[in-house]
């Protein structure tokens, strides 16, 4: 930051203030939402709005942000999906409503902005999911065209700032009407897979070779031509199937139930585009049949875990894949809720801490408050179903839980969320927190659910995704405009003063509308501080050819009126007050954390830098933040020469 000074006899002579930056120098930055390890988003239909609901949720305050809107569907939502981005501050949600559009939109980071929508038809199940590629961070949306025997389904891929055209796909093994889409997608690569059932129970699946963006091929024969369903339902009630990779090695599982069938049948494919089917193998070793299916493979193994509910006797079943066969199963209830058309009963998720692994799995009990559920000890081989249900309030209510999803954090596999809603149309997210030995439930909600007229109890109206991806970048400082571009050569002129026999004092402001002093922290960590200084040290003084004074002498009275025993026989003193100051914060933001600097007075090796801002560990980052209006009081000694004094001042932000 320079300043010149320029003083005349009698003549009012002006005080420029140069400033220049040396620390991250940052251009224009778009807003985007302050992240952590663990936040995340829950995306929900309420009653018959037709505007999706959206709440983000602070892991480090462990609080829900209030309630917000997306952008206009046309009806209310039966299903949704919400998908988060592994390379980009971005989630794609979509949204199935009750008149058979789906509507995809995408949040940047700060904003919903309504990407597409298309005609694909109702039922109990999405008829759509999205995924995706974990290297590249392109997401594909997979849809039902709501036509059978040709071209059942389309895609359409998003790269960041485009989407591809819809494509039509025609499925070689069922040829009625798409009801039900599930994808997954493979760890560390661009490979996807996805499986759907269609309108005369046929199931079959394709895997999605990210390396050519082509669909390869599906199995030699329909996996399934009497998927199970609900009584004697004409369409599809539950996802009675369900598929996902092992973690390891990359091989794609989906498993299916047949109709009034006790076993499980399942089937594999290699990794890869050179990948093969295997045929269906059924298990007869499985009690019940599954009608309502989730699979959960665990994180850095071959491990994959499976619970089902039927409505064949209203059992549940869970087993263990180890990477090569099934083991560990237990019919672990005998009584649970009813299952019915467009509910999910039951959910998974493993959860890992100091070597230590567990599959969770909640699910519905017969008409019990709370959330029901029971794990598998991956270290000790054995299930324990002697769990307490969770029934501190808000709790789910009485009555048939109509969805559960869980979500394991990416970022912390000691930690899931689990989404439920209750027959009551309650929404409630509890959390599961994993020492290595105490699996521990909280509500996450408050005093009340999060919702209490959700959209749909007959369909997936609910769903929470943690953050993927969390933005690693710079702490920098420029001067803005106020459009955000940065200035080349920014000044700040300061008000002019008359030379005089009496010591006085030039006022200006360190920060303008025009000329912002612009922070931003694109790190992980929330703690910097910024402080301004002179350039040349605490040696510098204001400079006119051959005349000086100085910036750090606070002798005489007023202080700084007179020449001190400094090094120096030159008076004047600079003071800086950022108390009164502006901070504006970006969209989103806020200024939470960050406390003003008080007023201070440059003082020669006792106070050669001042503090501007300081940000705690409360602050939020990825954010940017505005300062101007920081006061300057410069003392100008009493008959002081004539001239255009100079000088510089440097103004930096440090990571703490």
């Amino acid at each position: 930051m320079r300043m010149s000074m320029t003083l005349r006899r009698f003549v009012r002579a002006g005080v420029l203030l140069v400033l220049s930056v040396v620390v991250g120098a940052v251009g224009s930055v778009p807003p985007v939402q302050a992240l952590t390890h663990g936040d995340g988003m829950l995306v929900y239909g309420e009653g018959t709005q037709t505007v999706p609901r959206f709440r983000l949720w602070d892991e480090v305050g462990s609080a829900w942000g209030a309630e917000s809107s997306g952008t206009t569907a046309a009806a209310s939502m039966r299903h949704v999906v919400n998908r988060a981005s592994p390379v980009r501050n971005e989630i794609i949600a979509g949204y199935q409503t009750t008149g058979g559009v789906l509507y995809i939109q995408r949040w940047n980071g700060f904003a919903w902005t309504a990407e597409w929508n298309v005609t694909i038809g109702n039922g109990n199940l999405p008829r759509f999911d999205i995924a995706y590629e974990q290297s590249s961070g392109e997401a594909v949306v997979l849809y039902s065209t709501n036509t059978a025997t040709n071209n059942e389904l389309a895609y359409r891929v998003w790269n960041g700032s485009a989407w591809t055209a819809a494509t039509t796909m025609s499925s070689a093994r069922t040829a009625g009407t798409v009801d039900a889409v599930k994808m997954a997608s493979r760890s560390g690569s661009n490979d996807l897979a996805a499986a759907w059932g269609d309108t005369a129970f046929d199931l079959s699946a394709n895997y999605w070779n990210g390396a050519t963006n082509l669909w390869q091929t599906e199995p030699t024969a329909a996996l399934s031509t009497n998927l199970s369903k609900v009584g004697t339902a004409t369409t599809l009630t539950n996802r009675s199937f369900d598929l996902t990779f092992e973690s390891l090695s990359g091989e794609l599982m989906i498993v299916w139930g047949n109709d009034a069938v006790l076993d499980l049948v399942y089937a594999t494919r290699g990794a890869g585009a050179g990948g093969a089917w295997t045929a269906a193998v059924t298990n007869t070793a499985f009690a019940e049949e599954p009608t309502d299916v989730e699979l959960a493979a665990e994180p850095g193994t071959d491990y994959i875990g499976y619970a089902a509910s039927t409505d064949n006797g209203a059992d549940a079943d869970a087993g263990i894949w180890t990477g090569s066969a099934w083991g560990n199963l237990r019919n672990y209830d005998q009584t649970i809720g009813t299952v019915g058309a467009g509910t999910n009963n039951n959910s998974a998720e493993w959860v890992q801490s100091g070597g230590q692994s567990r599959l969770v799995i909640s699910y519905e009990d017969s008409n019990a408050v709370g959330v029901d559920w029971v794990f598998f000890n991956k270290n000790t081989g054995a299930w324990t179903t002697a769990t307490t249900d969770f029934t501190t309030t808000p709790r789910p209510a009485t009555g048939d839980d109509k969805l559960h999803r869980m979500q394991g954090n990416p970022h912390d596999r000691s930690e899931l969320m689990l989404t439920i809603i209750d027959s009551a149309g309650d929404l409630f997210v509890k959390r599961l927190n994993f020492d290595g030995t105490n699996l521990t439930w909280s509500n996450t909600e408050g005093a009340a659910a999060l919702e209490t007229t959700i959209s749909s109890t007959t369909g997936f109206a609910a769903n929470f995704a943690y953050n993927a991806y969390i933005p690693s970048g710079s702490l920098g400082m420029n001067i803005v405009d106020g459009s955000g571009a940065g200035i080349a050569s920014p000044g700040i002129v300061m008000p002019a003063k008359t030379l005089s026999l009496d010591c006085q004092t030039s006022t200006g402001s360190l920060g303008t509308a025009s000329q912002r002093i612009r922070i931003t922290n694109n790190t992980g960590t929330p703690t910097w501080t910024a402080s301004v200084a002179a350039t040349a040290g605490s040696s510098a003084l204001w400079t006119s050819s051959s005349d000086q004074y100085d910036f750090n002498d606070g002798a005489g009275s007023p202080a700084g009126c007179g020449a001190g025993s400094d090094g120096d026989t030159k008076a004047g003193r600079l003071s800086v007050n950022a108390s009164a100051s502006v901070l504006t914060p970006q969209t989103n933001c806020t200024t939470d954390g960050i406390t003003k600097g008080a007023a201070a007075s440059f003082n020669e090796n006792v106070t050669d830098s001042v503090t501007l801002l300081t940000a705690d560990t409360t602050a939020m980052y990825e954010c940017y933040w505005d300062l101007t209006g920081v006061a300057l009081d410069q003392t100008i000694p009493p008959q002081q020469s004539t001239g255009t004094y100079n000088f510089n001042l440097t103004v930096t932000v440090v990571a703490n």
